[in-house]
C-alpha cells in the first residue's frame, strides 16, 4: 500500500481485532494491515503485502467478508498460483460498517526456488482467483482439494487432538503432520464439508512438519459434542491420508478439560 494509515485509523483497526492480534504483529505491519482494510470498501476480497522480516518469505493479507469455506476459498487460490504457506494466521473482526470481516494473514514463498519471491504482482493473481472461485461457488475448490490429495502417496505421521477455549463454546482442533503443498487447501476443504465453522485459525511449519490450530464451532455457533469431534478426525486424517486411512485406524482423539455443555 502507498499511503500510510492515520494513528487514528491504526487505533480503530487495532481495537476490532482479537486482543492476541497486537501480541504478535510489529506497528509497522499493523499499519500496512490497516491500510489493506481501508481500501477494502465495497470490494468481495483485496489484498496487500505487509514486511515479515525475511528475505524469502512474502507477507500477504487478506480481507473478505467471512463466510463459511472461505479459508478452503483462500487456499484454493494459493494453490493455483503456486504459493508455498509458511505460516498464516486468520482473524475476524467486524468492521466499521458492522459486517463481519475475515482478516487472514499468509507468510508465502513461492514453490520452486527459481520463482521470485511474491509481489503485487502475485497479490493481484491471488484477488483475482479468490474473487473466481468465490463467485463461481465451491466446486472449483473441491476439485483442487482432491488433485492435492492424491499428491499424498506416502506414509504420514500424523496426530490429532482437541482442547477446550476457556470460554466453553469453542474448542481447538490441533493437527501436526508432514508438510506437503496443499495441505491448508485439504484440510479446510474437508472441514467445510463437515459444516463446521472455522473462528480462527493459526499455521506454522518447522522442519518439513507443520502444525495447524483451528477454533471451531458448528455453523449456528453451537459446541461441537464428543461425536461430531470423532467425526472431524476422521474427515482431518481423511484428508490428510487418502487412501491410506482405511488401512488403519485413526489416532485416537485426545480430550482436555471437561466437554462443553
Amino acid at each position: 500500500m502507498d499511503s500510510v494509515p492515520h494513528p487514528d485509523q491504526i487505533a480503530a483497526f487495532v481495537s476490532s481485532m482479537p486482543d492476541s492480534y497486537t501480541e504478535y504483529f510489529e506497528p509497522s505491519a499493523i499499519a500496512s494491515h490497516t491500510a489493506v482494510a481501508l481500501a477494502h470498501g465495497e470490494q468481495l476480497v483485496s489484498a496487500g503485502l505487509f514486511d515479515v522480516g525475511s528475505a524469502d518469505i512474502a507477507g500477504v493479507c487478506v480481507i473478505a467478508e467471512d463466510r463459511p469455506g472461505l479459508l478452503s476459498t483462500i487456499s484454493s487460490a494459493l494453490f493455483i498460483i503456486e504459493l508455498k504457506l509458511v505460516h498464516a494466521q486468520a482473524y475476524t473482526r467486524t468492521s466499521p460498517e458492522g459486517r463481519r470481516q475475515a482478516v487472514d494473514l499468509f507468510w508465502l514463498r513461492p514453490n520452486s526456488a527459481c520463482k521470485p519471491l511474491p509481489g503485487s504482482t502475485a497479490v493481484a493473481k491471488l484477488v483475482a482467483r479468490i474473487t473466481e472461485l468465490l463467485k463461481g461457488g465451491h466446486g472449483k475448490a473441491r476439485e483442487l482439494s482432491l488433485r492435492a490429495n492424491r499428491a499424498a502417496d506416502r506414509r504420514i505421521d500424523t496426530r490429532v487432538k482437541f482442547s477446550e477455549e476457556d470460554n466453553g463454546r469453542t474448542c481447538v482442533l490441533e493437527v501436526e503432520t508432514s508438510d506437503r503443498s496443499g495441505l491448508l487447501l485439504a484440510l479446510s476443504s474437508a472441514l467445510f464439508e463437515e459444516r463446521v465453522q472455522i473462528v480462527s485459525s493459526a499455521v506454522r511449519t518447522a522442519n518439513g512438519r507443520v502444525f495447524d490450530r483451528f477454533t471451531l464451532v458448528e455453523f449456528d455457533g453451537s459446541p461441537l459434542n464428543a461425536e461430531r469431534r470423532l467425526a472431524l478426525q476422521v474427515a482431518v486424517i481423511s484428508a490428510i491420508e487418502p487412501a491410506k486411512h482405511t488401512s488403519r485406524p485413526p489416532p485416537a482423539v485426545e480430550h482436555r478439560d471437561t466437554e462443553p455443555a
